[in-house]
């Protein structure tokens, strides 16, 4: 057949991230009212892409009698999302460093929020230094048949973990950044081929 160039499927634009957000019942996709999933905090400001990064791990097979693979099985998995955040507020701080406590004293003139870092094992849990990770991002394009609804592409990683050393800079030219990597682990509640993430993207037709 003919190719057939279309701009339309091009991804361009920056992408809006929330942690904590419920994540879909099994068997159904994730949900959004005009970007926004409906729970979950906001992460406010990046700088740079949103890289979301799925890795399946094979075994190769190989034969004495074959110069080539012969068969190759899957027999692991990785899916990592890495941001660069900027908004510096204690709650969105805590979400990196995921051994730490939020202490706030609203008491005096000058209010506080106090970060504690060390010593602390955490109980295995479902609810203990988990959270589900959504991003969405406009499509490009015009979409007709939609009318006038904007269009997007996005991601749901059900259960995920920041693995990221905290790395965070005072700088004269430039305001403090930190990163976050963070790492899906497989959901057991869900079926075998939907443990890890759903990408979901919208179309007019």
């Amino acid at each position: 057949m003919p190719a057939v160039i279309d701009p339309t499927q091009i991804q361009i634009g920056p992408a809006e991230i929330w942690y904590g957000v419920t994540k879909p019942s099994v068997g159904n996709e994730m949900t959004h009212t005009n970007a926004d999933p409906g729970s979950g905090t906001f992460i406010g400001l990046t700088e740079g892409p949103a890289l979301f990064r799925y890795t399946p791990e094979y075994s190769l097979e190989e034969g004495e009698q074959v110069l080539s693979t012969v068969m190759a099985f899957v027999i692991g998995e990785n899916a990592e999302l890495e941001l660069t955040l900027k908004e510096s507020t204690a709650d969105k701080l805590r979400q990196v460093m995921q051994n730490s406590a939020l202490v706030v004293d609203n008491v005096p003139t000058v209010k506080t929020d106090m970060l504690t870092v060390g010593g602390h094992q955490q109980v295995q849990s479902i609810n203990t230094g988990e959270r589900c990770v959504f991003l969405i991002a406009p499509r490009v394009g015009q979409f007709a048949s939609a009318g006038t609804v904007q269009l997007y592409s996005y991601l749901t990683i059900y259960r995920c973990i920041v693995i990221s050393p905290f790395e965070y800079g005072w700088d004269r030219k430039k305001g403090a950044t930190y990163k976050a990597t963070f790492h899906a682990l497989s959901d057991q509640t869900r079926p075998k081929g939907d443990q890890l993430f759903q990408l979901i993207r919208e179309r007019a037709a």
